[in-house]
């Protein structure tokens, strides 16, 4: 065991590689303390969220957009083990492509459903295993980071430092919730690991240079090597880890005699990470994960540059010495160097602009995780701590070489602050920092504690006074109390949990699309390729006959796919495809945009949208979709405070085509009919908020009597006051809202020129048994001619799948100067559905 004796023999075993601190792992006091933390570190992450997840109603109900993603293809996994999904047809409608983000994360949740099935797992145990692997994997990561952070300094560093991952947990606080199943619980997990088997190996090294590589560096290069299997975008890592590497062998060059071992443990380590990606290549292709065409070429040079290019370095290094350069204009000349190589890459190669792009350019905030983090932001997430952790980088940077693993601790720091830059600078990839910061601020708080002591002895020996026994401990108390008070009891910070309502914002998904994806998945028709189809290669260019999509907002394509088992139009980025299409102004561009790619056969025959969709995110598709929203004050309300501006959003809110459908209900549209609703309802409105002066859209679910009561107060009055916000332009309309694609029944004839012609049809929702009406008006052209859309056939019987059934027939209304006249009009499901058409000279009782 490794015991901080400088001993040049000793044996390493199993335990050895897996210990990460020079006390034994079964210290009782280390392992009481983590105890009491992880047991907080869960319960923040699951005790909120666990009857949100597993409510009463027995679906599991996952947090996110990602996580039904992650889901459906654990499920096939599950069923095909251990196979993955390499083409996944519920990716986005019409095309079909292969979905390489489906590496270790999703099997490793088919395996745990397996296991703990005694593999055979029933319907819902594969969702059950999605929702708790994440946890499973965070609480990886605190233990991981307890290890490595008393590896490095001790055990203060290695309990202050799972006590701000705990207590601030930034953006990663919801990555590593129960519910929450997404890729980046083990991004975060394996990132900390990488860095951790790095240091772990270069110590190995340093104590024993004639130590086998095979042994710890295998074990230890695993989980790099397997990073690349879990996300996507882990060769991103691969720039961390060049700059880490680089500001190592600076340091150790300017403080260290003897940089033979460091090159020794690199090669050992990267050596290892090269011989895993063979292997990977060579016997299990299916496992690769590629961005782009080549990556896994890239990844396995990148291994074997880290493994032999610093041996090369220290060699150089070494000899410039010999010849009388000093070490600092070394230094100076080889950042200069590298520098103008790196600029040069980045900035006259394609694939350097591509990888600059990826790393440094600031995204667009299409989504919650890509907001822009100023200072104050950033306060609000890691409050003190992270102001500590800051201190951790000079002290990395310059402190010389020690006798023990605190020499390495530059390469946890550089990284943390490599990928907290990226995440600044992009407003994304926010999902690690935490945990690296937390490392930091461990470190950081292990030196001034040293440093503390270190000075109240000097004064003690200098004074030769008694000074209390105790007095050493206060540095710590210190340090505690700075870093709780700033959560209580004065909430400065967020909160290291979620609560309820955070949750259910996180939960895009309620009861009421899992009852209508259940609706979906029985009523309407069965396409030939399903979400779960087994799609080997060549793809077909076009989907056969009888497969169609389904359009509704990226963010619940995933949910479309996975529980309704139909075909989404887009679910797995964001998405200006729907977005465009939800935002459109009139029928004709949203008829041109419904099924952008498609060719015949291929089509698009459901739309679902709700209510969160219609408020809350309308504003942000407009964005993602390139619209101008014309922001238009009709007047003010006046209050006892500021007047409350009255504001409109003008064409682009009131003409859009989600505007249209769910909230006016479909009228004036002529190719979408209403065929589901939920019987769940949500009160919507406009809102204005003071403190920001912003005006938007609201919703809230209705869940009881005294919500419904309150609700309809709300919709009575011209402006309301709610906590620090004001509502108005307030109605209460159902959760959520389904329509069919048709073609329309074409009602076609002559009149005076200039008459209206209107259509009035009564219907009634057997699920929520609201009652409403379809109408569709238009004016005869200065030929008297005019042309009406009718969307619904008015015998019940012929259209059995739909739960809209219509309360009569047609009123058909003429308008002109000479009064109006009305006529009963009957449509069949034929009509309907070929988009038949007579002219209204001829129209018989019934339009076939």
């Amino acid at each position: 065991m490794i015991d901080g004796s400088s001993s040049s023999t000793f044996n390493v075993t199993t335990a050895d590689v897996l210990e990460l601190a020079p006390r034994p792992i079964t210290s009782r006091y280390q392992f009481l303390f983590f105890a009491v933390v992880a047991a907080f570190f869960v319960l923040a992450k699951s005790w909120t969220a666990y009857p949100l997840v597993f409510p009463e109603s027995g679906n599991v109900q996952l947090l996110g957009v990602d996580s039904y993603f992650h889901l459906r293809h654990a499920q096939y996994s599950t069923e095909h083990f251990p196979e993955k999904m390499l083409y996944d047809a519920g990716a986005r409608y019409p095309n079909i492509g292969k979905q390489q983000v489906t590496g270790l994360f999703n099997l490793l949740i088919a395996a745990t459903a397996l296991i703990g099935s005694g593999f055979s797992p029933a319907p819902g145990d594969v969702a059950r295993a999605a929702a708790w692997v994440p946890l499973l994997l965070s609480l990886l990561s605190l233990w991981v980071l307890f290890r490595l952070a008393i590896f490095l300094r001790g055990f203060t560093a290695g309990a202050f430092s799972i006590l701000i991952y705990t207590l601030y947990p930034g953006s990663s606080a919801t990555r590593g919730m129960l519910g929450f199943a997404d890729q980046h619980a083990a991004e975060m997990l394996f990132a900390l690991a990488s860095v951790a088997g790095l240091t772990y190996c270069l110590e190995q090294t340093r104590r024993n240079p004639n130590l086998s590589w095979k042994k710890p560096a295998m074990l230890l290069a695993l989980p790099f090597s397997a990073f690349f299997y879990v996300w996507l975008g882990t060769p991103m890592y691969i720039a961390i880890m060049a700059i880490s590497l680089f500001a190592l062998l600076l340091q150790q060059f300017l403080f260290t005699d003897d940089t033979r071992r460091l090159a020794l443990g690199l090669f050992r380590f990267f050596g290892a990470a090269a011989i895993w990606q063979f292997l990977v290549i060579l016997f299990w292709p299916d496992l690769l994960m590629e961005l782009i065409k080549g990556m896994r070429w890239w990844n396995l040079g990148a291994m074997i540059a880290f493994a032999t290019v610093p041996a090369a370095f220290l060699h150089v290094s070494r000899q410039s010495s010999a010849v009388g350069i000093t070490r600092w204009f070394f230094v100076l000349i080889s950042v200069i160097t590298l520098s103008i190589i790196t600029y040069a890459f980045f900035e006259y190669t394609p694939r350097g602009r591509m990888f600059s792009g990826w790393l440094l350019r600031p995204r667009n905030q299409n989504i919650s995780e890509q907001r822009i983090i100023s200072l104050l932001d950033f306060w609000m997430l890691f409050g003190t701590a992270g102001l500590i952790a800051s201190i951790s980088i000079p002290v990395a940077l310059l402190k010389k070489r020690s006798s023990g693993p605190a020499s390495w601790s530059i390469l946890s720091v550089v990284f943390g602050v490599s990928i907290t830059y990226i995440w600044l600078r992009t407003h994304d990839f926010d999902y690690v920092p935490p945990v690296f910061i937390a490392l930091m601020g461990g470190l950081a708080i292990s030196f001034l504690m040293d440093l503390s002591k270190r000075t109240l002895a000097s004064w003690k020996s200098a004074t030769s006074s008694g000074l209390p026994a105790g007095l050493s401990r206060v540095p710590a108390i210190t340090v505690v109390l700075v870093l709780l008070l700033p959560i209580w009891p004065f909430r400065l910070t967020d909160l290291p949990y979620q609560s309820i309502k955070q949750i259910k914002n996180i939960r895009l998904q309620s009861d009421a699309w899992f009852k209508a994806m259940a609706w979906m998945h029985s009523r309407t028709p069965i396409p030939t390729i399903l979400p779960l189809t087994e799609i080997s290669e060549p793809v077909p260019d076009v989907h056969p006959a009888g497969s169609y999509g389904v359009l509704t907002a990226w963010d619940y394509g995933n949910f479309v796919a996975t529980v309704g088992h139909r075909l989404p139009v887009s679910s797995r980025f964001p998405s200006k495809k729907s977005a465009k299409w939800l935002t459109s102004v009139s029928e004709a561009e949203g008829d041109t945009l419904l099924c952008r790619g498609c060719v015949s056969p291929e089509n698009v025959k459901f739309v679902v949208l709700d209510a969160r969709l219609a408020s809350r995110l309308f504003l942000a598709k407009a964005r993602a979709a390139g619209r101008d929203v014309n922001i238009e004050i009709l007047g003010f309300w006046n209050t006892e405070g500021d007047p409350v501006p009255r504001v409109s959003f003008g064409e682009m809110y009131e003409n859009a085509m989600l505007t249209r459908l769910f909230v006016k209900d479909g009228h004036d549209l002529g190719g979408y009919r209403h065929i589901y609703e939920s019987s769940e309802i949500e009160l919507i409105a406009q809102r204005y908020v003071p403190d920001h002066t912003r005006s938007g859209f609201w919703s809230v679910p209705i869940e009881s009597e005294e919500d419904l009561e309150a609700a309809l107060l709300i919709t009575q009055r011209p402006l309301t006051a709610v906590e620090n916000f004001f509502l108005y332009n307030a109605r209460i309309v159902p959760e959520l809202k389904m329509y069919e694609v048709v073609r329309g029944a074409r009602l076609i004839g002559i009149v005076a020129p200039g008459d209206s012609v209107s259509a009035y049809l009564p219907l009634r929702s057997m699920v929520s048994r609201r009652e409403f009406y379809y109408s569709n008006t238009t004016f005869a052209d200065s030929s008297g001619r005019f042309e009406l859309r009718l969307p619904y056939s008015t015998d019940e019987s012929s259209h059995p799948g739909s739960t809209t059934i219509s309360l009569g027939n047609y009123e058909i209304r003429i308008t002109g100067k000479t009064g109006s006249t009305i006529q009963e009009l009957s449509v069949t499901e034929n009509a309907v559905i070929e988009g038949h058409k007579l002219t209204f000279e001829q129209v018989p009782p019934t339009l076939n």
